[in-house]
């Protein structure tokens, strides 16, 4: 049995515990995390901007269900769903330039606008960039290319939901370097995210533009060392 006035009021709870302006991502991969994607992405659709997944087909049956708001594959996609993903506007996580060219020319040649978020590896060690000059010269020839908007930048914590949270400020150091050596560039992006549930919970700093709220939409905390009077779910 899912409650979901419960997970309407997990969303007000970390609605209210952001600044001003900073926007959300509702999280339901692995079918919100078995509570039923769709039912969960409905009740969540007015506190949120977009949906974060995992998989290209996790954001085709959000698309078949009448969801419209945008929607972030999280996982390494394929060249092989390119095609699904331009036709249903799923936005993509993009870390190599070679894939984003193949990308950009499949926009190119169907006549749409593919829409992408780089990926930047802070110590995660799953997917992104590697934080270096190199991989900002990459990012910035990959903006150069045509029918591609990059949309943002993220990364994903590894540690936050620990006590200690030097790794996290090192991760966060990481992201600012890269954010930084990107704008020498002229690279700007109009979305910077790096929070997931424990970042929102315990790390304001992090909260940027954007959140991705997972677990504790669903009344879980990601562990049991984040301050929980911060967020009461």
């Amino acid at each position: 049995e899912v409650d979901l006035g419960r997970i309407e009021e997990n969303m007000k709870a970390m609605k209210k515990h952001l600044r001003p302006g900073t926007k959300m991502y509702g999280v339901v991969k692995t079918d919100a995390y078995g509570h039923g994607a769709v039912p969960v992405a409905r009740t969540i659709d007015r506190f949120v901007c977009g949906y974060a997944v995992a998989t290209v087909d996790e954001g085709l049956k959000l698309r078949r269900h009448g969801i419209e708001k945008e929607i972030l594959c999280l996982g390494p996609v394929s060249a092989g769903r390119y095609q699904e993903c331009l036709e249903n506007d799923i936005s993509l996580p993009m870390f190599e330039y070679r894939r984003a060219k193949e990308l950009s020319d499949a926009a190119v040649a169907e006549g749409k606008t593919a829409k992408i978020h780089i990926a930047v590896d802070t110590g995660m060690s799953r997917i992104g960039y590697q934080v270096s000059e190199a991989s900002a010269d990459e990012i910035a020839k990959t903006a150069e290319l045509k029918n591609l908007k990059i949309e943002g930048v993220f990364t994903h914590f590894a540690k936050a939901d620990e006590t200690d949270k030097a790794y996290t400020d090192v991760q966060i150091g990481k992201y600012n370097y890269m954010r930084d050596e990107l704008k020498k560039r002229g690279v700007t992006f109009p979305i910077y995210h790096c929070s997931n549930s424990a970042g929102i919970i315990d790390i304001k700093k992090a909260n940027m533009d954007l959140v991705r709220a997972g677990i504790s939409i669903y009344g879980l905390y990601p562990s049991e060392e984040v301050e929980k009077k911060n967020v009461p779910l």
